[in-house]
């Protein structure tokens, strides 16, 4: 299965690329259960605000009825009232400590709106066509995977994968035929209980001609079969050096 990605500035001799696509920050790479990531971004529950804790960038907690994101680390207070902002707009530095959570998704549909729409950093965009990757972007990237390399599992709305995995058709997902005109889970694992230790995993967005497909996971080097500059030809790829 191929799939392309559209970047500025990172051409394919860049320092940035020599792995491939790795985009997580260190201090938001998740560990572990990458499936179980996933399905807690759909209606998650965040750890209420505690005045006396660190929080580091991109840390989330529930307060008076909202969801917050820290924007910056947050060192805990020498005494209550003191020290970093609470996630509240009245007190004094709140607006620059913490944003408010506006769109919390609460299904698979609303995860992947948001995706499309701004995906977080540390996933990585890419689409099944070259019309839905950024193509506008001054470098085009197509990456492959073996068909017999990757499992598709219908996605529940809370993100639970579900049914029998089963090999990506390239002709019939082009053409957005059933099932491919849905979400889907794109991953090496070939059974659900073997999401726990995925290597790969996407999610895949069939309900959009564009087919984006927002990776987890990184996408190595080795992956890589062409490239070209947004002025080039579709369809036309150059090895990578």
């Amino acid at each position: 299965m191929k799939f392309y990605r559209g970047v500025n500035k990172l051409g394919p001799t860049s320092t940035e690329m020599a792995n491939g696509f790795v985009n997580w920050p260190k201090h938001q790479a998740p560990t572990g259960n990458i499936y179980e990531w996933f399905k807690a971004q759909i209606n998650p529950t965040y750890p209420a605000w505690d005045g006396k804790a660190r929080y580091k960038i991109g840390d989330r907690v529930s307060f008076s009825n909202a969801s917050f994101e820290a924007k910056s680390m947050i060192n805990a207070p020498k005494a209550l009232g003191a020290g970093p902002a609470l996630p509240n707009p009245s007190p004094v530095g709140a607006p620059t400590a913490w944003t408010k959570l506006i769109f919390v998704p609460k299904d698979v549909a609303a995860l992947g709106s948001n995706w499309r729409a701004s995906t977080p950093g540390g996933l990585i965009a890419t689409a099944a066509t070259e019309v839905g990757s950024f193509s506008h972007m001054e470098y085009l990237y197509r990456m492959e995977y073996p068909d017999n390399d990757l499992y598709c599992f219908s996605v529940s709305d809370d993100g639970s994968a579900t049914g029998q995995g089963v090999h990506p058709q390239e002709v019939a997902l082009l053409a957005r035929n059933s099932p491919y005109n849905q979400y889907l889970l794109i991953t090496d694992a070939s059974t659900i209980d073997e999401l726990k230790n995925a290597k790969v995993l996407g999610l895949y967005h069939g309900i959009v001609h564009t087919q984006e497909v927002t990776f987890l996971t990184p996408i190595p080097r080795d992956k890589f079969t062409g490239w070209r500059l947004k002025t080039g030809q579709v369809g036309t790829f150059t090895p990578l050096p």
